[in-house]
C-alpha cells in the first residue's frame, strides 16, 4: 500500500488513537446500558469509513495519472497501447499543419509523418473517430496557389494526402481558418470539438514543435466557457442567495510526438530555438486570458493575425509596398535590410516550407 503524505499519516494515526479510545470506553459499559450497542455499532461504521477513505486515497495515489501529467507519446508507443486497450480509443485525431504544401496533394516530409502517424492510430482503434487537419496557412511562408491564384489550405493538402493513403472520406474534418498553432488549438475546439462533443483528443505533431503545442492546446481546451467561469447569482423562491460555478472543460488530451523529417539539421536547431523563445510568451499568454472568451479577446483585438485592424493595416503596407518598388529605380534601404535578414533565416524559413507558392 502506498504512504500517504506524512501529514495526513499523523492526522489519520491520531484520528484512530481517539476512535479506539472510544471504542474500548463504549465496551465497558455495554452490558450496563442499553443504548450502548447503538454507540458501538456507530463507531464501527466510522472507523470502516476512515480505513476505507484512507485505502481509496493511497490506491488512486499510486494508479492515476492527470491527462496534464500523462507524458507525451512516440507513435509507436501510442499505437500500441491504442491496440492493446490501455490508452482508449480517441474521439479525433488532431493532425497540426506545418507550413504549405509542396503540391496539391503533397505535403512536406515531417507533415507526411504527422499524417501517417494519425493514419497508424486511426486503424489501431479499428476505424472509429475522426481525423481532423488544421490549419489554413502560415505567417511565415507564402500560401501555394493554384494555377488561378487561389490558396491551397494546408489542411487541404493534408486531407487530400490521408484520402490518397487510404482514409475513409467520413472520417476525415478540416479546418481553414486558422493561421498559427494558438489559431489551431481555438478553431479545433469551437468548430469541431464542442460542437461535435468530442472528449478525448489526441493532438499529433513533430517533436520540436510539441512542447509549444502542448501548452497551447491544454490553454485552449481547458479554458472554461465564460457562463461557465463566472460565478452566477440566482435568487430562490425563498429569496436567498446561491452560488453557482460550473466545471471546466472535460476534455481529455494525448499527445504524440513524429520525427523530424526531411529538415537539415540547421533548420531543425533554428526551429527548435524558437520553439523555446515562444514557450514563455504562450505561458503568460495562458495566465493572462484564462476563459475561452478572453482567448477570443486575445485573438480578434490583440493578436496580428486575426485582429481586423492589423490584418487591414498589413494589407495595405503590403500594396504600398508592392506599388513604390514597382515605381521607384532607387532600391529601397529597408527592403534590402529585409532581403538580408531573409537569407539570415532561411534555415528557420526552411521549417516553416518557404519556397512552395505555385502548385505544380
Amino acid at each position: 500500500e502506498v504512504s500517504l503524505p506524512n501529514t495526513h499519516n499523523g492526522r489519520f494515526r491520531r484520528t484512530m488513537a481517539a476512535l479506539t479510545r472510544w471504542y474500548w470506553r463504549v465496551c465497558r459499559v455495554a452490558t450496563t446500558r442499553p443504548c450502548a450497542a447503538w454507540s458501538l455499532a456507530l463507531g464501527l461504521v466510522v472507523v470502516s469509513a476512515v480505513t476505507s477513505s484512507r485505502r481509496r486515497h493511497a490506491r488512486g495515489a499510486s494508479t492515476t495519472t492527470s491527462p496534464s501529467q500523462r507524458p507525451t507519446l512516440d507513435t509507436a508507443t501510442a499505437e500500441r497501447l491504442v491496440r492493446s486497450g490501455e490508452l482508449g480509443a480517441f474521439d479525433a485525431i488532431v493532425v497540426l499543419g506545418g507550413g504549405p504544401p509542396v503540391a496539391p496533394r503533397r505535403v512536406m516530409p515531417f507533415v507526411a509523418a504527422r499524417c501517417d502517424a494519425a493514419k497508424r492510430l486511426f486503424e489501431a482503434q479499428g476505424g472509429r473517430g475522426r481525423v481532423l487537419t488544421v490549419s489554413a496557412g502560415t505567417a511565415h511562408a507564402p500560401q501555394l496557389l493554384t494555377a488561378d491564384g487561389l490558396p491551397i489550405w494546408e489542411s487541404t493538402a493534408a486531407a487530400a494526402y490521408l484520402l490518397d493513403a487510404g482514409l475513409p472520406p467520413e472520417s476525415l474534418v478540416v479546418e481553414t481558418t486558422s493561421y498559427d498553432t494558438i489559431g489551431n488549438a481555438f478553431f479545433a475546439r469551437i468548430a469541431h470539438a464542442d460542437l461535435l462533443e468530442w472528449r478525448r483528443v489526441c493532438v499529433v505533431t513533430t517533436d520540436w514543435h510539441m512542447e509549444r503545442s502542448r501548452a497551447i492546446f491544454e490553454w485552449v481546451f481547458n479554458a472554461p466557457r465564460d457562463d461557465d467561469a463566472r460565478v452566477v447569482e440566482a435568487t430562490t423562491s425563498s429569496k436567498r442567495r446561491r452560488r453557482h460555478r460550473s466545471t471546466a472543460s472535460a476534455y481529455e488530451l494525448v499527445f504524440v510526438e513524429t520525427p523530424s523529417v526531411g529538415l537539415s539539421a540547421e533548420a531543425v536547431a533554428a526551429r527548435t530555438a524558437r520553439e523555446q523563445t515562444s514557450l514563455g510568451s504562450v505561458r503568460k499568454l495562458a495566465v493572462a486570458y484564462p476563459t475561452l472568451r478572453d482567448v477570443h479577446a486575445f485573438l480578434t483585438t490583440k493578436h496580428d493575425l486575426y485582429t481586423a485592424s492589423k490584418l487591414a493595416a498589413a494589407a495595405f503596407s503590403a500594396a504600398s509596398s508592392e506599388s513604390t518598388s514597382s515605381s521607384s529605380s532607387t532600391p529601397d534601404v529597408a527592403a534590402a535590410g529585409a532581403a538580408a535578414k531573409k537569407v539570415q533565416d532561411q534555415a528557420l524559413l526552411e521549417s516553416y516550407g518557404g519556397g512552395h507558392t505555385q502548385a505544380t
